[in-house]
């Protein structure tokens, strides 16, 4: 850890000096409060990793484990974040099985109904509405009712995260959490150190937070678990075929299993990515009863290119055009779909963000496509 150094239009440099948080619930709170400063860069393709906090100082059901914070992710993966310093003892070894026992419990004792009443007690004890954290954290790509069908599913599963957070994590504990995902096939545990900068003036109020995600990136994935993110065929078909099983069509688990291992694509578990140009541009991911479709980046006339491959189908298309969405039900559709996909270099001039309008192209043209 170094110094850090701001400069204001008004006024003169300041020195700020790294330093311990005074007590625990601090840093706690402010992760409660302010869950992006766990960490945005995740390098997982889908965009910054978002968190909705269920509840802080939650006790897990026919337990007395308490857990200092329990999140849910944009992927409705239950997150579990426990919070040290660096001056406690149990950072270097008891927090490795503190936190996994945490993860065995939450997994065995937890229930997404129970996890849903806790999110509206605590939004409600915070004056904050349920269905606009839950808007913030999907970003209109899925339903409600979907997306706490996820949860549920990923309970089952076992497919969750833990993190330890500090403000510096010791050698030792960077160690344990390798060696544990190497071994684990769908949980996850990171540590992430939040190291707090504070002015040497006692006069300035000022307090940077600088967090850095230890080892791989948070929401990244297991390498065992998923298969490198960028690299196919998938060498864990026994994994893949575990997860896809919760959705009852076999036609649609074998696509997926499929897709998993072609060489044309990347995947991720009950993930699949396909590019266009290079880059990433499109998420199939699956469901109990559907696959959802996400399209990372606009293009211009797309909303009116999709209806004109699938007649019929709610697309979504969310404010400031953020992501485009639908669902598909059928293997025939995602078929049609990775048809379409795989031949679309060169023939769309994808924007940064947002189209100049959403609505549909009544005369039937495809605009944005290149002949």
């Amino acid at each position: 850890m170094g110094i850090m150094f701001t400069i204001n239009a008004s006024g003169p440099l300041v020195r700020l000096n790294p330093a311990p948080y005074e007590k625990e619930i601090i840093l706690e709170s402010l992760i409660a409060e302010y869950p992006s400063i766990l960490g945005c860069d995740t390098g997982s393709g889908d965009g910054d990793r978002r968190w909705m906090l269920i509840k802080q100082q939650f006790r897990i059901p026919r337990t007395k484990l308490p857990i200092d914070l329990l999140f849910v992710d944009q992927d409705g993966i239950p997150t579990i974040v426990e919070v040290k310093r660096a001056i406690n003892p149990e950072i270097k070894r008891d927090v490795v099985g503190q936190i996994v026992q945490y993860g065995a419990s939450i997994v065995a004792n937890l229930d997404v109904k129970t996890l849903q009443e806790e999110f509206d007690r605590q939004c409600k004890s915070r004056d904050k509405s349920s269905e606009k954290e839950l808007e913030d954290l999907l970003l209109g790509s899925q339903k409600a009712d979907e997306f706490w069908e996820e949860v549920r599913n990923n309970l089952a599963t076992g497919r969750i995260c833990m993190v330890v957070v500090a403000d510096e994590i010791p050698d030792e504990l960077r160690g344990s959490l390798d060696f544990l995902n190497e071994q684990m096939a769908l949980a996850e545990v990171l540590a992430i150190a939040i190291t707090q900068y504070i002015p040497t003036d006692k006069n300035q109020s000022m307090r940077i937070l600088a967090p850095q995600i230890i080892g791989r990136k948070l929401g990244q994935g297991n390498s065992t678990q998923e298969g490198i993110a960028d690299s196919s065929p998938v060498d864990r078909q026994a994994e893949w075929t575990k997860a896809v099983q919760f959705n009852p069509n076999e036609s649609i688990q074998k696509f997926f299993l499929r897709e998993a291992q072609s060489q044309r694509s990347s995947a991720k578990l009950r993930k699949i990515y396909y590019n266009a140009d290079g880059v990433r541009r499109w998420r199939l991911q699956l469901h109990k009863a559907t696959v959802n479709m996400y399209q990372e980046m606009r293009f211009e006339g797309d909303l009116a290119f999709w209806k004109n491959i699938f007649p019929g189908i709610d697309i979504r298309t969310p404010d400031q055009g953020r992501q485009l969405s639908y669902n598909l039900t059928s293997v025939e559709q995602l078929e049609k779909f990775v048809e379409t996909v795989r031949s679309a270099d060169g023939k769309f001039m994808f924007l940064r963000r947002g189209v100049p309008g959403d609505s549909p192209d009544e005369s039937g043209n495809l605009r944005g496509v290149v002949a």
